[in-house]
């Protein structure tokens, strides 16, 4: 982990949930099993929804629409820009 937050967050977010009397190694292997299954369901999850809705943004006359609304957003971020003081 390079980042030293999530570090900061996984100690202080785990010992609440592991019995200081029982052995620790298991019940951290147990947590982060945990997480690591969760956290592999959660990305399964996106990819079927991105795979489904890849053939949808496929679709030239979505791709039109897609690409226009992404040009609105632009310009209207960079009058945004141009307006702003300073």
């Amino acid at each position: 982990m390079t980042n030293p937050k999530v570090l900061v967050f996984y100690l202080s977010v785990l010992p609440q949930f592991v019995a200081a009397r029982q052995p620790v190694l298991p019940q951290l292997s147990v947590l982060v099993l945990t997480h690591v299954l969760v956290g592999l369901g959660w990305v399964a999850v996106v990819v079927l929804l991105l795979e489904r809705t890849r053939a949808v943004l496929r679709r030239p006359g979505v791709r039109r629409w897609l690409e226009a609304g992404v040009g609105v957003v632009f310009l209207a971020l960079a009058a945004r820009l141009l307006l702003v003081p300073g």
